[in-house]
């Protein structure tokens, strides 16, 4: 007997006992062209949507657990279940499959496949299957963040990621996206295209009222400017941002109070540098960074002519760095003890 109606109501949250299902089924083993009528014996023999919800997961998981070692049919043939459905109005099982199918195609390398199942995902998804498409949707951004996707198909990444969230509404999710897009620019060279990308997350972040958003969109100016040589424009924007943090009552990072020292400490405001670089060294945690601290103040406080304050900073950090510490660490450590000498 055929399925009556469409899945209208909410799929269990757990499966039922494995007893009660076969740990697998022969006809898991169907070629694409097969697919098709079993899957048509599977939908009229079921005796509820529930019932077919549980068969296709098996199945589903069943391709995911091949993956690692035949994604490009695994591809395939979870393109030809979703097929499947489309042709049968299930938007639910087509979805379902579609994730399989982004997941399988992105892992073999098929960019444009693989994006156009995730924003199709997106397109037909159920509200209850939104939390999947945002998982796959982080999962994506993977493969542009660690570098499986050659630099000159990220923005590709970026956009397909920008479409599904501008697509659900999600403005806060969006305008994280292009903020992270900053950064991946950033960290290719391309300063243009970064600082495009914050202007358009803080759009967004003004617009919806995302205060977060807000001030990591101020942070990564900061960012940006420090590491293109602005020294003044990383210090208008680090000041910005704590002051976002004040009022929001929330912490800045560690990171935008260290390139905050360093380019004061560039300006030649070295009583504003070393106040923050012993702020931190009273909150950080991390002991070779706590040393590299000690070699900002103790150059910081050389400068100011407070050579045997600078000099105890040299060997506190001598005291904290150890056989790991990198060869480039140590070797600032030596050009700022030497300049104290020579000062002395």
């Amino acid at each position: 007997m055929g399925l009556a109606h469409r899945m209208d109501a909410q799929v269990p949250d757990q499966p039922p006992p494995l007893t009660e299902r076969s740990p697998a089924e022969p006809w898991w083993e169907s070629s694409a062209a097969q697919l098709p009528a079993v899957l048509a014996r599977l939908h009229d023999n079921s005796h509820d949507e529930v019932d077919l919800f549980w068969s296709l997961f098996d199945y589903y998981n069943h391709l995911m657990s091949r993956m690692a070692g035949y994604a490009v049919q695994t591809a395939i043939l979870g393109e030809a279940v979703a097929q499947f459905f489309r042709s049968r109005a299930y938007p639910f099982f087509e979805a379902m499959f579609l994730e399989l199918v982004a997941r399988s195609a992105l892992s073999a390398g098929d960019l444009t496949k693989g994006l156009a199942a995730f924003e199709e995902m997106a397109r037909i998804h159920r509200e209850d299957q939104r939390d999947e498409l945002v998982e796959l949707a982080d999962d994506v951004w993977g493969y542009a963040k660690t570098g499986l996707s050659v630099s000159d198909l990220q923005p590709l990444i970026f956009a397909s990621i920008a479409r599904v969230f501008l697509l659900i509404g999600d403005q806060e999710r969006l305008a994280g996206t292009y903020l992270h897009a900053s950064a991946l620019y950033a960290q290719h060279g391309a300063h243009d295209s970064a600082v495009a990308a914050l202007a358009k997350a803080r759009e967004i972040a003004v617009a919806s009222d995302l205060p977060d958003i807000l001030i990591k969109s101020h942070e990564q100016e900061a960012v940006l400017a420090f590491e293109r040589g602005d020294a003044v424009g990383s210090v208008a924007a680090a000041q910005a941002t704590l002051a976002l943090h004040e009022a929001d009552g929330s912490e800045p990072s560690l990171r935008l109070r260290h390139n905050l020292a360093t380019a004061q400490m560039e300006l030649g405001h070295l009583e504003e540098a070393a106040e923050i670089y012993l702020s931190l060294i009273d909150t950080v945690e991390d002991v070779c960074f706590k040393g590299v601290l000690q070699v900002n103040l103790a150059s910081c406080l050389r400068r100011q002519n407070a050579l045997p304050q600078a000099a105890v900073s040299v060997g506190r950090a001598r005291d904290l760095f150890d056989k790991d510490t990198t060869y480039d660490i140590l070797l600032e450590l030596e050009i700022v003890s030497a300049s104290i000498a020579i000062d002395s």
